[in-house]
């Protein structure tokens, strides 16, 4: 309803004879707005001058070109950015950070003993002992429950893209704005599990598919020895708190590995990373379907409206491209000039709305972010080179029937309406 007012109330302003006559409404001719911004364009050969005027003669519909070309991107970039943000995430989460290929849970305490077991396992490239507790990270009146792991120092088994740790602490990247802190800065962490609390300062921030608090093992210990109150090495090398982590070698095959590690002794159970991504993968299956509905509507509705755009602007100029063709203008020639106003609007469409659709995907993206689910939206250059190129495709796309119904405009036909 509210669409069709603006239409409406033209046509009842427009007088009968004006109405009747079934041509354009008759307006001063002026330069374009390109011809004045850059003056060498005065030159052109006609045809073009044609082309660049041609987009100022209705201003209404060529703004509602551009706002559609506007819209289909936003919705277009807001679709493909959250599929670059996840994938992206995805593939740096286990690529980069979450590296190993299986976690070990022992039955006994985690020793030496243990750890060399595994890493003697054929297939096993490396083997290290990684220290799992519950911790509730406080500064100031905030606090956030979470889980702290140690690592050796240069571990192998996982990946910090800036550094691991070393004397202090990396936390997720969520906790900056809920807690309030920065780099340098001291915070009290408390574990539930071993009733110990002990202060530590924050080495950097670690983006990452989970909020967590990560120290290097020897740190770790030293912290824990001088909390308040002491823990004991040996408690933390209890199972409830050791694990024993492993990366694989390239060639070797995942099951049969852990097939083998299930058999050391003392082993209780083997967690298979790469399952654990297959099943993160298959929760976001309903995602990319939605996502890709989104792709879709983005692109129907860029084509109906530059259809709908350009066949009206074929059907009201249908006496004007004849009256070309009967000056001597080659269809070719007549079907450039419109697609040279289409393609000329489409571009002028294009630029803010890579920059609008770019701002709705980081707006989707935060929705969908929490903090055991941290998502920072982020996407490839290629995303937004193909985004232009497709609005372009469906300009395109959008014309051809248009052009087809210049070409079978019947020139003398429509030159004796005219004469009458």
């Amino acid at each position: 309803i509210i669409a069709a007012v603006p239409p409406a109330r033209t046509v009842a302003r427009m007088a009968p004879a004006e109405a009747m006559s079934g041509e354009t409404p008759v307006g001063a001719g002026a330069r374009s707005l390109f011809e004045t911004i850059i003056p060498p364009l005065r030159r052109a050969p006609v045809r073009w001058r044609m082309t660049l005027r041609g987009i100022g003669r209705n201003k209404r519909r060529s703004g509602a070109l551009v706002l559609g070309v506007i819209l289909a991107l936003t919705l277009i970039l807001a679709a493909w950015g959250m599929i670059d943000t996840m994938l992206l995430a995805i593939d740096r989460q286990f690529n980069e950070v979450a590296i190993e290929d299986a976690t070990v849970v022992f039955s006994v305490p985690v020793g030496d003993a243990e750890v060399a077991a595994i890493a003697e396992v054929q297939g096993v490239a490396t083997a290290e002992p990684v220290i799992s507790v519950q911790a509730v990270v406080s500064r100031g009146a905030e606090d956030y429950t979470t889980v702290l792991e140690a690592y050796e120092r240069g571990t192998a088994v996982h990946g910090f893209p800036d550094g691991p740790p070393t004397d202090g602490v990396l936390v997720g990247r969520y906790l900056e704005d809920l807690l309030g802190v920065a780099v340098g800065d001291p915070i009290t962490i408390e574990l539930p599990q071993v009733e110990a609390t002990f202060s530590a300062d924050i080495e950097g921030f670690v983006d990452e598919l989970a909020t967590m608090v990560y120290m290097e093992r020897e740190a770790f210990g030293d912290a824990v020895v001088a909390a308040n109150p002491e823990v004991h090495a040996d408690t933390l090398a209890l199972p409830t708190f050791t694990t024993v982590k492993s990366v694989f070698e390239a060639s070797a095959t995942t099951s049969r590995v852990i097939r083998d590690i299930e058999e050391v002794d003392g082993v209780a159970a083997v967690a298979d990373a790469t399952e654990i991504r297959e099943l993160i993968e298959e929760f976001q299956a309903f995602f990319y379907v939605f996502v890709g509905l989104m792709l879709v509507f983005g692109g129907a509705l860029a084509f109906a409206l530059i259809f709908n755009i350009v066949s009206v602007n074929v059907a009201e100029r249908a006496g004007e491209f004849a009256s070309m063709r009967a000056n001597g203008l080659t269809h070719r020639r007549v079907a450039s000039m419109i697609t040279g106003e289409v393609f000329l609007l489409t571009t002028i469409g294009i630029l803010p709305g890579l920059v609008v659709g770019y701002l709705a995907a980081v707006a989707f993206m935060n929705s969908f972010s929490s903090d055991q689910f941290p998502i920072t939206a982020e996407m490839r250059a290629a995303t937004f080179v193909g985004a232009a190129v497709a609005m372009f495709v469906v300009a395109g796309l959008s014309l051809i029937p248009a052009i087809r119904s210049v070409k079978r405009i019947n020139v003398g036909e429509i030159v004796r309406e005219r004469a009458l």
